[in-house]
């Protein structure tokens, strides 16, 4: 399958190329180093809600020992930094692979040599993307079968684990349902791609790239074969 460079409207709400790590720092001094080296980038950082909750809690939680503490935004590009980890993210319109690859790679360098990294845990690259006011499996290659018939949901989410060459794909497709993005609440049929690194160990950010590069393609790839082919022509396609 030819896959479009693009298509219109993007349906991309929100683009996630995250890292965690264990550092070389304790937990508290990690966004000092991380706000001296880029406060004249991106100026003042906000504080997450998580907080307000107690420092045990957060650094014994495994749901919450990976969220981030602080962000700051710079044009459509916000920086994301926890204890344990540090993510970019393309919020509102999409930038294209292009330019925000070429965020990616240029923060993680400039945060790698902060020398906060002891080991790399997992690296991760998620889409979501959202159609609004449209019934996601009649215009895609899914098929859900009850006694040799379709299913036909008012309302449902359905949850796949694939492996794809050397990546892990977390695959979460929605149909009439709403979800947070950005703090924002948003409703639709939701495709929802977080795209994990199978290789590791990894010793450095410089070995990411490519690998980085082999996630986007194997997430663009499930896309594409999801969406039906008559559904892709009605987005405008541009190969």
């Amino acid at each position: 399958m030819v896959l479009p460079k693009r298509i219109s409207p993007c349906p991309i709400a929100e683009a996630i190329c995250e890292i965690r790590f264990e550092a070389n720092f304790p937990d508290d001094a990690i966004f000092g180093i991380v706000y001296n080296a880029f406060r004249d980038e991106y100026g003042d950082f906000e504080k997450l809600p998580i907080l307000q909750l107690p420092e045990q809690l957060r650094s014994s939680d495994p749901n919450l020992i990976f969220r981030p503490n602080y962000k700051s935004m710079k044009d459509q590009f916000q920086l994301q930094i926890g204890p344990k980890v540090f993510s970019c993210i393309n919020v509102g319109q999409y930038a294209g692979w292009e330019k925000f690859s070429e965020y990616i790679y240029s923060t993680f360098d400039k945060f790698e040599q902060l020398k906060i990294i002891k080991s790399i845990v997992r690296v991760g690259l998620r889409y979501i993307n959202v159609f609004s006011d449209l019934e996601i499996y009649s215009n895609s290659n899914l098929q859900f079968l009850l006694d040799g018939s379709p299913i036909e949901t008012v309302k449902s989410e359905v949850h796949f684990e694939l492996k794809k060459e050397s990546c892990l794909l977390n695959l979460r497709v929605l149909n009439n349902s709403e979800i947070q993005i950005a703090g924002k609440k948003v409703s639709g049929s939701i495709i929802d791609i977080d795209t994990a690194l199978a290789e590791f160990p990894i010793d450095s950010l410089e070995k990411l790239k490519p690998l980085i590069n082999g996630s986007h393609e194997c997430e663009k790839k499930l896309f594409f074969n999801l969406l039906s082919n008559s559904f892709i022509q009605k987005l405008n396609p541009e190969y």
